[in-house]
């Protein structure tokens, strides 16, 4: 079970709790939370997160480099695989397997200027 993420926010119910997901769902938001966040800000777990948002990532090949540096940010969820990347100017779509199916989940790209804490 995992709580439901928006923009940033998290999402809540009729009651003004959070919402929670399952399923794949609950995969995908696992996934995006690891991808989104990046490595080294959340200060209880160094090592939770993803470099991809930070990565300066260009040239041919960009779609590798970039399912690398997700595969090393999901390497703590087995039921997490990621198969595929595309590489925008602002985003990186990471394509996902899990048990319970497939997905996508879009890693949004900073600059190195801007700051992002979890």
């Amino acid at each position: 079970m995992e709580i439901k993420v928006r923009d940033g926010a998290v999402c809540l119910n009729g009651l003004g709790l959070p919402e929670t997901l399952s399923g794949l769902d609950a995969l995908l938001q696992r996934a995006y939370n690891r991808l989104n966040a990046v490595r080294g800000a959340f200060r209880y777990d160094r090592t939770l997160g993803s470099r991809l948002p930070r990565a300066a990532l260009s040239g041919r090949h960009a779609p590798e480099e970039a399912l690398g540096l997700a595969r090393e940010a999901l390497a703590d969820c087995p039921e997490l695989e990621a198969v595929r990347a595309e590489v925008s100017a602002d985003a990186v779509a990471v394509f996902l397997e899990t048990p319970l199916g497939a997905g996508c989940v879009t890693v949004n790209r900073i600059g190195e200027g801007e700051k992002h804490d979890v």
